[in-house]
């Protein structure tokens, strides 16, 4: 266990693990690998993919989060923006700025909503994280997807082989957590 960066306090802890019947996982950043990657972006008005990253991508540098940073990431195959960038707002769920002159509203649906922003269409069953945006005049959305990290549907076959059920702890919806 020490070699894989596990530590166990104790062999009665050992002895312990043997007999549980029930493993339970938090999802982000144990299973799941920590970048997330662009799926899609849904642009309903002016404006094409390669003008909308690079804006959501600046905020990246605004608000620490994992969407945020998958965008910027998916950006970087896109011209650099020239211009500054401030905050004008953050709270739960996402983010108001100004990005190079242009004013950005992007995070949940209900964020958008909040700021009485009608968020664009995205199907109800659509899997992965969805960020709603508003730049300008020009809405959409960019679905971003989680990957499994490359060793986890393994150990979670070993360990049903073994007869122990398996919980996954998430705020996802059900479409976006593995079966096995």
């Amino acid at each position: 266990a020490s070699r894989k960066g596990i530590l166990i306090k104790g062999s009665n802890y050992i002895d312990t693990l043997s007999r549980l019947g029930t493993v339970v996982f938090d999802k982000t950043g144990t299973i799941m690998k920590k970048q997330m990657k662009l799926s899609r972006v849904i642009i309903n008005g002016k404006g094409s993919t390669s003008d909308i990253l690079p804006i959501l991508g600046g905020l990246s540098s605004l608000a620490p989060d994992p969407a945020f940073e998958a965008i910027a990431v998916a950006a970087k195959g896109f011209p650099v923006l020239s211009g500054s960038s401030t905050l004008l707002m953050e709270q739960s769920g996402g983010i108001k700025a100004i990005i190079s002159g242009t004013e950005v509203c992007a995070g949940t649906r209900d964020f958008i909503e909040s700021l009485g922003i009608t968020p664009a269409k995205l199907p109800p069953d659509a899997p992965g994280h969805a960020v709603f945006f508003l730049i300008g005049e020009t809405s959409g959305v960019v679905q971003l997807e989680e990957e499994f990290r490359d060793d986890a549907i393994e150990f979670f076959s070993r360990l049903a082989g073994m007869g122990k059920k398996i919980y996954i702890l998430s705020g996802d919806r059900s479409e976006n957590l593995l079966t096995l």
